[in-house]
């Protein structure tokens, strides 16, 4: 649609949305009432079901066991998606085939430089050049754009929507048009404040509860409608006033005739509020008015019914972007970014392949917190019973001063009775058995399967119970290198589902609003993949286990320990400065062999001069098989004592103490 083009908003689209949001709305009510228990179980809170199915006077505590793991599972994630000092985990590159035309500037210069005519292969290679910098250009403008949308605080609330209520919700980029204040001089030199239009990528995070996509996707590429339900204060609705693609018109009638608002709390909003989960606008309180934004198909016909101007007459069907409030559009627009359909891109921690939402932690370890809970309420309900001693009294036999609930120690009882009764205490204990630890067994039965479901305990702090491999540190740090396996579809889910698409719509996105030019070029956004971080830890951990494994005199001598340490140095991304090279090392230990040396010339005996060079000073390395020789040891190479670094004769006549450390 042209910005110029003012269409005709008031026919039958707003009244055949709204009917078509309604069925939606009927169609999510049963996701609604899953999301409503996975935030009971996140907070710890019964359902009214079954808290009025609990006893009265009986325990009715609620461990928080999902909370701890789906608050692990964010931040985990986090770690690995956004690694501390680690390179992003995505670029930018030029196509395999650049078909760019050369900057006219460029091609001058290259005239310049080579005085003639450039070939066709100097002209390709000109092209090339030209690719790349525009690619690191538009990364570094990417890149820019995440930062001040504040990506990384975005992408951790969609981790944690995904992993709460099995779907987190990235939405963008789309055009934010703002104004930048500046000073600037006017023709007569007078200083003037002005405002300077600006667009912007707009990226946002949405809660899952106000989207209503079509309920037959499976997935958000599927779907052929998606509707997001917001909820503003009168200002807020004014203020679309002022932007040039709404209907000024339509809204302000709008509000004239219901201007007290027109919203109304829907089942989900109340159970929101009495969980203390406030949404924004999750209120009738004040004038407020329910927004509807739908992403969607519609047809041609339709749009052209309405005035707008299609760019392909040929096509039956076009994605739009249509605002409504009420039943009455206020906003519609065709195809508003190239290369992207609906702007919403879903994070799933374990998707369910028959709907369109996926399921999160609570709802996989339903069951098993259920179990849980009532285990640990038998437990409480049972150590309360046999806490203090319980006494059976017959009252009959009892003096008629004594109080039977007065029990205190060394209390002396009054009692009556004769004959036959005499023989029957008035008093006696009720003994009750105690199975508080059957209740404890079958509660750690049932934590043991929401770690083995979910996230290892060790992985927040738990002490584990791994037998020794858990004992040491580095035991403890090979069991947590291999529990980042369990993330492995999570992050192909933020690699496939959000990241890689989301980046791409931001590249189209620039090539569309961007008025750089000099950032524009055919370029491919390529996602390294958050897995290959996962990768990077296992393999931290096994050079960190096999340079300790290595480190003793017998193995010593057959490992470089300068090349292993560049290999530690470069999988922790510390680069490359921070490890020596051989020849500096080698006279840094024969520098440090000579001070001792000196400093132990004194106490030698048998020498009048009184120090001794580090060579003569060092202990003789141990006799090992082949060591001097000339054996051949396993794989053509010479003995251990027979040749070192350049081929240079290795052991205590040749090195400095330690050096066989880094050979």
């Amino acid at each position: 649609m042209k910005p110029t083009e003012k269409p005709n908003l008031t026919g039958e689209l707003g009244q055949k949305l709204h009917a078509q949001f309604t069925q939606a709305k009927a169609d999510r009510a049963t996701v609604e009432q899953r999301w409503l228990n996975d935030l009971r179980q996140f907070k710890g809170v019964y359902s009214p079901e079954e808290a009025a199915r609990l006893p009265a006077g009986k325990s009715r505590v609620h461990t928080r066991m999902t909370r701890i793991k789906v608050k692990t599972a964010t931040a985990r994630l986090m770690d690995l998606v956004f690694p501390a000092g680690s390179d992003d985990n995505w670029s930018m590159e030029t196509t395999p085939v650049t078909d760019v035309t050369p900057d006219p500037a460029v091609m001058q210069v290259l005239v310049q430089q080579l005085q003639r005519m450039p070939t066709p292969d100097e002209i390709r290679v000109a092209i090339q050049a030209q690719a790349d910098k525009a690619c690191k250009l538009m990364e570094t403008e990417i890149r820019d754009q995440l930062v001040e949308a504040k990506y990384r605080k975005l992408i951790k609330l969609v981790i944690n929507s995904g992993n709460l209520f099995g779907t987190g919700i990235l939405k963008g980029p789309l055009v934010n048009r703002t104004f930048k204040k500046t000073w600037a001089m006017d023709e007569v030199g007078k200083w003037n404040l002005t405002s300077i239009p600006k667009l912007s990528p707009f990226i946002d995070f949405t809660p899952v509860w106000e989207m209503y996509p079509e309920s037959l996707a499976t997935s958000f590429s599927e779907a052929r409608f998606n509707f997001q339900r917001s909820i503003m204060p009168k200002h807020q609705v004014l203020e679309l006033c002022s932007r040039p693609d709404f209907s000024t018109k339509v809204i302000k009638e709008y509000l004239r005739d219901n201007p007290d608002g027109d919203t109304v709390m829907l089942g989900w909003e109340t159970e929101l509020r009495m969980l203390g989960w406030n949404l924004s606008g999750n209120t009738t309180k004040g004038k407020r008015y329910e927004i509807l934004e739908y992403w969607g198909i519609i047809e041609s016909q339709e749009l052209l019914d309405m005035g707008l101007d299609l760019p392909d007459d040929a096509q039956d069907e076009f994605w739009a972007n249509v605002w409504l409030i009420g039943n009455k559009v206020i906003k519609i627009e065709v195809q508003p970014i190239e290369g992207m359909q609906l702007p919403y891109f879903a994070y799933y921690w374990d998707k369910d392949e028959t709907s369109i939402f996926g399921e999160g932690i609570p709802t996989v370890i339903r069951d098993d917190d259920r179990s849980l809970n009532a285990a640990t309420r038998a437990l409480l309900d049972n150590a309360a019973i046999c806490a203090g001693p319980m006494v059976e009294v017959n009252v009959d036999l009892l003096h008629p001063d004594e109080d039977p609930n007065d029990v205190h120690p060394f209390k002396v009882w009054l009692r009556s009775g004769v004959g036959a009764e005499a023989q029957y205490p008035a008093v006696r204990e009720v003994g009750l058995n105690s199975h508080t630890n059957e209740y404890q067994g079958l509660a750690q039965f049932f934590a043991n399967n929401i770690h083995e479901a979910t996230i290892p305990s060790y992985m927040h702090g738990e002490a584990t119970s791994k037998g020794s491999v858990g004992r040491t540190a580095s035991g403890l740090s090979m069991l947590m290198s291999a529990a980042q396996v369990t993330f492995k579809d999570q992050l192909f889910s933020l690699d496939d589902d959000v990241q890689g698409p989301f980046l791409e719509s931001a590249y189209h996105w620039n090539m569309q609003f961007n008025p750089k030019q000099e950032i524009k070029g055919d370029f491919n956004v390529v996602v390294k993949g958050t897995s290959s971080l996962v990768a990077r830890e296992i393999r931290a951990s096994n050079l960190d286990q096999f340079a300790n494994s290595t480190l003793n005199q017998f193995d010593s001598p057959f490992i470089d320990r300068h090349a292993l340490n560049k290999q530690r140095a470069k999988v922790l991304e510390l680069g490359d400065d921070i490890i020596r090279d051989k020849e500096q090392a080698f006279l840094l230990m024969a520098q440090q062999a000579l001070a001792g040396g000196l400093e132990n010339a004194p106490a030698q005996n048998g020498n009048p001069q009184g120090n001794m060079s580090p060579v003569q000073g060092a202990q003789a390395a141990p006799s090992l098989p082949g060591a001097g020789d000339g054996t051949q040891l396993p794989g053509g190479e010479a003995g251990a004592m027979s040749g070192g670094l350049d081929n240079q004769p290795v052991g205590p006549s040749a090195q400095p103490p330690g050096a066989d450390m880094y050979t």
